[in-house]
């Protein structure tokens, strides 16, 4: 994970009006372990992660580096392109 998840938690946390505190008794860790999440200091487990993605209502992946996700979109509009394409050569 990267400083990108962190920035991403701490941004849904302050869009809600919450402290660390309030975030970390809702997850049930300490509130310097979910400082650190924050700083990318540390990274969750799977576990707190689902769990935070939960917590704040958005998708595990929106809370990682969604560059793999682009090129997934990417790698599906690519082949898209190519049905219309063979939709046309057939023609």
């Amino acid at each position: 994970m990267s400083v990108q998840f962190g920035k991403r938690c701490k941004i849904l946390r302050q869009e809600r009006g919450l402290t660390q505190q309030q975030v970390a008794d809702a997850l049930g860790i300490s509130r310097s372990a979910y400082a650190y999440y924050e700083i990318g200091g540390s990274e969750p487990s799977l576990s707190v992660l689902w769990e935070l993605a939960q917590y704040f209502q958005v998708s595990a992946d929106s809370l990682l580096d969604t560059s793999l996700y682009k090129i997934a979109v990417c790698y599906h509009n690519f082949l898209s392109g190519l049905h219309i394409l063979n939709c046309y050569q057939h023609k």
